[in-house]
Order: structure tokens, then C-alpha cells, then sequence
């Protein structure tokens, strides 16, 4: 069967027999795992406040068309944002792991298939140096890899830019 959308993803991994919980289903070869790294000439405090504030990505990265967070408040563990990026369906994302001024992890999952990204901040003394990684693991990421590894890929190192011109820009005013 040749699988061409998330439908038939969703479809082919219901028809299945697997039970296995998400977070147990395990990485096959091929998967998307694609980790970026950037300097950016300001302080953890400039740039926390700006990667932790969802709702305001799409002012600084082409990568996301909205991000509603559904949970009210700050960003914390249990907080919950629904994500739209062009060419991917709909998401709805879950802290995982929040560290102030320091890391944040978050999931999201379809029937055979579970999203990690994690965003990690390095004082440099007076810079910093994040790190974003994506992976994703289930019964189909391998498949989910060959359709989007590259569009993924793509995306992680458009918000590591956007998230440096927009953080170097906050400090040259």
C-alpha cells in the first residue's frame, strides 16, 4: 500500500492492530530526527521570553501560520498550543518538560506516529547558543520520513533563523 496523506497514515495505523502507548512505539530506520543549532548575539534572558510566548511565532518564523496555546497562562508542563504550518495538518502540542529560562519539550500525536521537539538555551555569557531538535518515533515515522523529513529539516532551521533575527533585532533598538 502506498500511504499519500496523513488520512491514510491515521487510517492505515487504525486498521492496525498495535496498542502499544506512544511513547513505547519505537523508532524505525529512516525516521526524522534533525537538530539545529544557532548563536544568538543576545542574553537567555531576551531570547526565553520570546521562544516561550507561542502565540507570537508567526511574527518571526515562516514556519508556523498560528499557534493558539488552549491552556490559559504562561507556557508549563501541561500546557497545550494548537499548531497550523504550512503543507502539515493541524497540531496540538503538549509540555512535556519545561526548565525556566533554560529548556522546553513538547509532544504531539496521531495514531502511530508521536512528534517530539525540544528547545534548548546555552548562556554563553552574554549570547546564547540553541539548540531545536525534532524527532519523531511510532509505527510510521519511517513512512512519515520519506514524505516530510525534508520539509521538517527545513522548518527547524527556518525557526532557529527566524528565532536570531528576531532576538538580535530586539536589542539594536
Amino acid at each position: 500500500m502506498h500511504v499519500r496523506t496523513w488520512a491514510d497514515f491515521r487510517n492505515l495505523a487504525l486498521a492496525s492492530s498495535v496498542t502499544t502507548a506512544p511513547q513505547q512505539l519505537p523508532c524505525h530506520p529512516g525516521a526524522v530526527d534533525v537538530t539545529e543549532t544557532v548563536l544568538i548575539d543576545a542574553p537567555p534572558e531576551r531570547v526565553w521570553p520570546v521562544l516561550v510566548d507561542v502565540a507570537t511565532w508567526p511574527e518571526w518564523t515562516s514556519s508556523v501560520r498560528s499557534a493558539r496555546p488552549l491552556s490559559p497562562g504562561p507556557l508549563t508542563v501541561g500546557s497545550r498550543v494548537r499548531m497550523h504550518q504550512p503543507r502539515l495538518p493541524k497540531a496540538t502540542w503538549v509540555v512535556t518538560e519545561l526548565v525556566e529560562q533554560d529548556s522546553f519539550s513538547w509532544t504531539s500525536s496521531t495514531p502511530g506516529l508521536r512528534s517530539v521537539a525540544e528547545h534548548r538555551l546555552t548562556d554563553l555569557g552574554g549570547s546564547t547558543r540553541v539548540t531545536l531538535r525534532f524527532r519523531q518515533t511510532g509505527l510510521l515515522s519511517g513512512l512519515a520520513s520519506r514524505r516530510y523529513g525534508r520539509l521538517a529539516a527545513g522548518y527547524v532551521a527556518t525557526e532557529a533563523a527566524g528565532l536570531k533575527r528576531h532576538c538580535e533585532a530586539m536589542g539594536a533598538h
